[in-house]
């Protein structure tokens, strides 16, 4: 096996081990997570497909460094790996940094219990009150 193939071998293991370990989101649970997959996953068979088709191929791998599997248009199997794993990452992160801010970390006004406060910090036009 070549590089890319480790690479991205290593970098799916370590995504999946760092959801279900350490920021245990749940996302895997998630239809939304699957049907967001599902649309990248359609659209990166059309792009990487036309990046890599044998008839005129704009980006070329060292044969060395993947497994030499292609599937969808000639294009290297090891793009769908690092796909998944850089597109689960991202998507973890934010529902991480999501639940954070819900939780009150960087909320304005999250220790304020006034009602009249707009979002600016200023007079809520809707309560006629100013601050």
């Amino acid at each position: 096996m070549g590089e890319y193939t480790n690479l991205t071998l290593l970098g799916v293991v370590l995504v999946v081990a760092y959801e279900l370990l350490v920021a245990k989101t749940g996302i895997f649970r998630t239809a939304s997570y699957w049907i967001a997959m599902a649309i990248i996953g359609f659209f990166q068979v059309l792009v990487d497909g036309w990046l890599t088709k044998q008839s005129s191929m704009i980006v070329q791998y060292n044969e060395e460094t993947f497994s030499g599997l292609r599937v969808f248009f000639h294009t290297p199997i090891e793009d769908f790996g690092f796909g998944f794993a850089m597109v689960t990452l991202t998507m973890v992160v934010w529902d991480q940094l999501g639940a954070r801010s819900a939780v009150g970390g960087g909320q304005v006004g999250a220790d304020d219990d006034r009602t009249d406060v707009g979002p600016r910090g200023g007079a809520d036009p809707a309560s006629g009150q100013s601050d």
